[in-house]
């Protein structure tokens, strides 16, 4: 069970971290020299993303947060191979 505070600060902070990779898969989608493993690597945060935002729908904060940060670090890392 989490008390309410700490669903609020990890649903945040989930968006947050959705937001923050949006932001990099759309500059990244700007450039037309990605790898086919670069486009997969896009797509699974994207995934990540849309895991995020149906943990939040369905009450689950602890899994929105984990499942946003993982498509942030994953779009952290493709951002600095380029």
């Amino acid at each position: 069970m989490v008390s309410p505070a700490e669903e609020k600060r990890l649903l945040d902070q989930a968006a947050n971290r959705r937001r923050e990779a949006n932001q990099i898969l759309e500059q990244l989608s700007k450039r037309s020299t990605l790898t086919p493993a670069q486009k997969n690597v896009m797509a699974t945060i994207r995934n990540f993303v849309l895991l995020s935002e149906e943990a939040a729908k369905h009450s689950d904060p602890r899994q929105a947060d984990s499942f946003a940060e993982r498509a942030q670090i994953l779009a952290k890392e493709l951002q600095s191979e380029q």
